[in-house]
């Protein structure tokens, strides 16, 4: 993209007041091809010097100068968390929730060449892994206009400028790891070296390229989103390990929104399962998100939040299951199956509550003979993951009801004043 084609764009510029986006915000601003009212700027306080308040200000300053909306968050982080992790995730949450509520179209980044070269040398991937490369969001609202320029020429032309700026004194600090690279690593290394570095990065940005372009090919052939992510086993197994690692990335930040990062074993070994005979396994991204391997597919599970009761209500939903009240006459032309529950009003309004299933439960299939819920999923072949949240319906503390497996028994049927509950799996 070039600076050109912003022209009649709504821009959100990041601006944190040091160097690199101050002189981002110069180059773009002076432009006179924008207008000031298409340009706003977002600026986050750490508040991790006696300097971040200076820096706050000379954003403002900046904003209100020239006609600019200023977006602004203060927080502080825990030091017993990864400062660089947390501060990304907020500042890239806040630039989301304001690109989706007043919709601008491209967010500016002062990302420049030294940026990316410190994120290469923090990762500790094989160099050969193009997944592993920093910049390579595929969102197309992020630019970076810095990106093809070193921080010395930046330096050289800001210096000309004489634009104001604050220095955050924490940047010198070299206990954090990209602190530790930037003042005492890079400069060690010779121009042939960080040329070979660049190159690297060329090279597998362009495979990263053809990569994404493979995969939305891929999309409704191979991999499919319904309430939880399909991909076919066969169609994996002839993936190389990092086109595995970023398809599934890639399907769990599309469908669920939710960016996982494992080691380059952890994908090593999932295709080596995938291309075995082995069934019915499960590995962790995280306590969320669930890879289960069945026959023919790959099965990526975002497990929900635990909710532990909830009254069975018209409308009433659990999970991606969505429950339907209406009166029920023998008569009536309705097809009754696992999905239909017939009971009286009267017990009805005594309470019917949702809950999960637990290790333990069962239900009654006659006077004397009850079953394990366990079982059944054995018999129905429900997987060890979607037991998780399967619901079963629970009445005075006894399960009546496994919505689309089973019914306990009972003879409510022979009732007046009944009442038909379905329930519904929308996939």
């Amino acid at each position: 993209m070039t600076l050109y084609e912003l022209k009649n764009k709504r821009l959100l510029m990041a601006i944190s007041g040091g160097i690199d986006s101050i002189y981002m915000y110069h180059l773009i601003a002076t432009k006179n091809y924008l207008k000031p009212s298409d340009i706003a700027i977002v600026h986050v306080n750490y508040n991790t010097s006696n300097q971040s308040i200076n820096a706050y200000h000379l954003c403002k300053h900046l904003a209100i100068k020239n006609k600019h909306k200023f977006y602004y968050k203060s927080v502080e982080i825990s030091s017993d968390k990864n400062f660089e992790n947390e501060a990304r995730k907020i500042r890239y949450n806040l630039f989301e929730s304001i690109l989706t509520i007043d919709k601008y179209d491209h967010i500016l980044l002062g990302h420049n060449k030294n940026d990316l070269i410190e994120t290469l040398l923090m990762k500790n991937y094989p160099s050969d892994d193009y997944t592993a490369i920093p910049f390579n969001k595929n969102d197309d609202f992020i630019f970076r206009p810095l990106s093809k320029m070193y921080r010395y020429e930046i330096e050289k032309k800001f210096n000309k400028k004489k634009y104001n700026f604050i220095e955050d004194p924490t940047n010198k600090d070299v206990t954090f790891r990209r602190n530790k690279i930037r003042h005492e690593i890079l400069p060690k290394l010779s121009d042939k070296i960080l040329s070979k570095i660049m190159n690297c990065y060329e090279i597998n940005f362009s495979k990263y390229k053809d990569s994404i372009e493979y995969y939305k090919k891929c999309v409704n052939k191979y991999i499919f989103f319904k309430s939880n992510i399909l991909i076919e086993r066969e169609f994996a197994s002839k993936l190389s390990i990092n086109k595995l690692k970023l398809f599934i990335q890639a399907s769990i930040n599309n469908h669920y929104k939710i960016f996982c990062s494992k080691s380059h074993m952890f994908w090593s070994e999932l295709l080596t399962l995938i291309i075995s005979e082995k069934n019915d396994i499960y590995k962790l991204i995280n306590n969320r998100i669930i890879i289960y391997l069945s026959n023919d597919f790959i099965k990526i599970y975002n497990i929900p939040e635990p909710v532990y009761c909830n009254k069975v209500t018209d409308g009433a939903s659990w999970n991606n299951y969505y429950f339907s009240l209406n009166s029920y006459n023998s008569d009536d032309n309705i097809k009754l199956d696992k999905n239909i529950f017939i009971l009286p009003k009267k017990k009805y309004d005594e309470g019917l509550y949702i809950r999960n299933w637990l290790d333990g439960d069962f239900y009654r299939i006659s006077h004397n003979h009850k079953k394990l819920v366990s079982k059944l999923f054995n018999d129905k072949k429900i997987n060890k993951i979607e037991r998780r949240s399967y619901p079963v319906i629970v009445s005075n503390n006894s399960i009546v009801w496994v919505p689309g497996l089973a019914h306990s028994e009972n003879n409510y049927s022979n009732y007046n004043n009944l009442l038909a509950i379905t329930c519904e799996r929308i996939d």
